[in-house]
């Protein structure tokens, strides 16, 4: 698969959404609210690059899923192509 590169910054005020006081993401755009999306688990040629890299697939204890490299880089795959780090 062919990713695109997502820095998940909000297309309207440019923000990474982030969590409020009450946990709900948001950036600065009133009134937005954004959903947590898990990482997905990579598959054949992907998969193998990033083992080849010693990446490992984690889960963490809030059902988030990413891979985790050697100096603790975190790199998301999503369901949608696309990536971010």
């Amino acid at each position: 698969m062919e990713r695109i590169y997502d820095d998940g910054c909000c297309r309207t005020c440019g923000n990474r959404p982030r969590p409020n006081a009450n946990g709900a993401l948001v950036c600065a755009c009133p009134n937005k609210r954004y959903e947590r999306v898990a990482g997905v688990k990579a598959m054949g040629v992907e998969a193998k690059i990033l083992e080849d890299h010693n990446y490992r697939f984690v889960t963490s204890a809030d059902g988030d899923s990413y891979y985790l490299g050697p100096d603790n880089q975190l790199v998301w795959l999503y369901n949608d192509g696309t990536w971010t780090s």
